[in-house]
């Protein structure tokens, strides 16, 4: 478990390992979960927890599918088509 003296920072990688852990989060609630970063200083701490909270409980599952849930999510996050998603590795 991720612990870290900026609360932020904790929150946002305990959300990231639920998404993996208990939603199994598809790329859609991957993306819906980067939009609701707060505005301001944390948004790049938020984004970066939930990150290594995701990417590391899979890493550790090895689970190669979920990795390529997350690459999905973050590109749907960042504007890509939702049909042009499905070509990203």
């Amino acid at each position: 478990m991720h612990v870290s003296p900026n609360p932020e920072m904790t929150r946002a990688v305990r959300e990231g390992m639920r998404l993996y852990v208990v939603e199994c989060a598809s790329w859609d609630r991957i993306a819906e979960a980067l939009r609701t970063v707060p505005a301001g200083r944390q948004q790049c701490v938020h984004e970066l927890g939930l990150a290594e909270g995701f990417t590391g409980a899979a890493t550790l599952a090895g689970d190669a599918g979920a990795l390529r849930r997350w690459r999905r999510g973050i590109a749907l996050y960042r504007g890509m088509d939702a049909h042009a998603v499905l070509d990203v590795a």
